[in-house]
């Protein structure tokens, strides 16, 4: 099993206990019970020590959950008033280093569908897409039927674990994640006044979505989910060394301008002064998070998406005083897929 600190986060806080079973040199299930057990308390000493450390939180419960190695780590975007609930696809988010994300990518049906069709009748991608599909449904459904169990009214994930054609319900997370507008360029919403089918909005951003919902909440009628884009990915661009270490504390001095399709969420960082058009430097903090901007792109299908993401890694450019990032490593990373 996972023992997992409830105040840890970003992998904080977590060790694994050896099942039973693995302890083959001892012959009776009872030897092996009690050696599996025997690192429990040194344990549960080093993930409250390790929290307690790095100063997230003072609550001491663990929870054990269930331990699968061979995973993919997918989430489903939910959103709701207080009377109705809906989903808006998911997000794959396997790509992690560090227990940190660093690769994020749209799962919707259409580029499902879209995929499948694409494939010969009977061939392993195709049964393989399928499986995607069927559990991409499974989890929407349970996401939105959670989501009305607890009568959510804001915008939350409901995080899962993937093996397989299996999924494990991880976490809610009752916040925006930092990685919606993978979700955003995906789809808007449409609202329609139901006495005045010609009385309408679209909203395109899940903040502004947040905001709707705190100001008009049950008064707003469920909207429908309407397709934007075909697929998206988002890169994490983060301070980190040669090794890929953590290394804020560097001085961004120069950053080239964002390209056509490039979607920047860097804080207003790159952004010019706007008196004199000449680059502010920006002192990176390194008392928190490494994470420097994130970058998206989007396309037709999956793989469009990812072609206009290795160009506009290809073509950023970032200069600075001890400024390391993984500008280079992701640029290889987004050709593997």
């Amino acid at each position: 099993v996972r023992l997992k600190a409830i105040s840890g986060g970003g992998g904080k806080g977590q060790r694994i206990l050896r099942a039973p079973s693995s302890y083959t040199e001892l012959e009776s299930k009872e030897a092996q019970v009690e050696a599996a057990l025997n690192p429990l308390p040194g344990l549960m000493r080093e993930v409250l020590s390790e929290v307690k450390c790095l100063g997230v939180g003072d609550n001491k419960n663990v929870v054990a959950e269930l331990n699968i190695e061979q995973t993919s780590h997918q989430e489903i975007q939910v959103v709701g008033n207080g009377e109705w609930c809906m989903t808006l696809g998911g997000r794959d988010c396997s790509l992690q280093m560090h227990e940190q994300k660093l690769l994020e990518i749209s799962v919707t049906e259409e580029e499902l569908l879209t995929q499948i069709a694409a494939q010969p009748e009977g061939s392993s991608a195709r049964n393989s897409l399928g499986h995607a599909l069927q559990t991409l449904r499974k989890m929407e459904e349970e996401a939105s039927r959670f989501g009305s169990a607890v009568g959510l009214d804001s915008v939350s994930t409901f995080e899962c674990i993937v093996s397989d054609d299996e999924h494990y319900f991880m976490e809610m997370n009752t916040r925006i994640q930092v990685e919606h507008r993978v979700t955003e360029l995906c789809y808007s919403l449409l609202f329609t006044d139901p006495e005045k089918p010609s009385e309408f909005f679209t909203v395109t951003s899940l903040v502004e979505l947040m905001v709707l919902l705190a100001r008009h909440g049950s008064t707003l009628p469920k909207p429908t989910r309407l397709p934007r884009c075909g697929a998206s990915v988002e890169a994490r661009i983060n301070a980190t060394n040669d090794a890929l270490k953590p290394h804020a504390g560097g001085v961004i001095q120069e950053w080239s301008a964002p390209l056509e399709g490039e979607v920047r969420d860097d804080q207003g960082i790159s952004s010019p002064n706007p008196d004199t058009g000449t680059f502010m430097r920006y002192h990176l903090a390194g008392a928190y998070d490494s994470n420097i901007a994130l970058l998206l792109t989007v396309g037709k299908s999956r793989r469009e998406s990812y072609e206009r993401m290795a160009e506009v890694l290809r073509l950023t450019k970032m200069k600075g005083d001890q400024l390391c990032t993984n500008l280079y490593f992701h640029y290889g990373l987004i050709q593997w897929p």
